[in-house]
């Protein structure tokens, strides 16, 4: 009984202050400076009036380089049962900017390359691995999922995060993605 009526005046007392804060927000002018950029995130594609670029905002969220959930925290476990070495070879087939693949070749020494389907993000990317001095061991090239083909046998890993689902011909993408992999290689694929 006392436990209830405390957390009723808890919930009272703490409704109303968010209510007054709620108030105090809404009739506050707008802040004057644009917060800080995390170490890493490029300035904003777009002007100042219209505010930060959808790439900009996605790498606030996920960190310098990530598009999609899942920082270089997340996915540095994906490959981590792999046992990747300097002397092996990984294919992302969701390269996006090109994060994911230079936080694995900075911490497994892997040879890595990045495949996307968007001109725009696979063009920054690059540009991305090159200022970061990964242009030769984390490239990054645009490619159509739906027509595309891999060199028979090269890849050690290959890596997809959520790029399966748009694929239409299902089938194919991943007769061609186990076409690109060695004999005892493996195939790591997270989508919705």
């Amino acid at each position: 009984m006392a436990q209830s009526t405390l957390d009723n005046g808890v919930g009272r007392v703490g409704l109303g202050g968010l209510i007054r804060l709620i108030a105090r927000l809404r009739h506050r002018p707008p802040p004057l400076l644009d917060p800080p950029l995390p170490p890493g995130v490029p300035e904003p594609l777009s002007d100042k009036a219209s505010g930060p670029d959808s790439l900009t905002i996605l790498q606030w969220l996920w960190g310098p380089g990530y598009v999609i959930p899942g920082g270089a925290d997340h996915v540095l476990t994906l490959p981590r049962p792999l046992g990747l070495s300097s002397a092996m070879t990984l294919l992302d087939v969701s390269a996006g900017l090109g994060g994911p693949i230079r936080a694995i070749v900075a911490s497994c020494n892997a040879h890595a390359s990045g495949l996307e389907r968007d001109p725009e993000l696979a063009r920054i990317g690059m540009a991305m691995s090159t200022a970061q001095g990964q242009a030769r061991r984390a490239p990054i090239a645009v490619f159509d999922p739906e027509s595309f083909d891999l060199k028979s046998g090269h890849y050690d890993c290959v890596l997809g995060r959520e790029v399966v689902y748009a694929v239409r011909e299902k089938e194919r993408f991943l007769r061609v993605l186990r076409q690109g992999l060695k004999t005892q290689g493996q195939l790591v694929l997270t989508d919705f």
